[in-house]
């Protein structure tokens, strides 16, 4: 299966669009907005299922490996 990524949303909603794509395959503001509410309450899903009600670990000054386990489909959700 091939995936093409229209963009990204972070945890704090800030979105993220490739616009080539979006102009590309015309895709509405509508939609964009539709897809973004239900992506963003996926991200905030699997949040609370790794991090429960603890806070985020302070990264600053440290080394980060980043691990994707289904595969990076572009950079732009990278």
């Amino acid at each position: 299966m091939n995936e093409l990524a229209m963009g990204a949303i972070t945890s704090d909603g800030v979105i993220l669009l490739n616009d080539e794509v979006v102009s590309e395959l015309d895709i509405s503001p509508q939609i964009i907005e539709q897809v973004a509410t239900n992506e963003m309450r996926e991200l905030c899903r699997q949040a609370y299922l790794y991090q429960g009600d603890r806070q985020p670990s302070r990264i600053h000054d440290h080394i980060l490996i980043l691990v994707d386990d289904d595969g990076i489909a572009t950079a732009t959700t990278i």
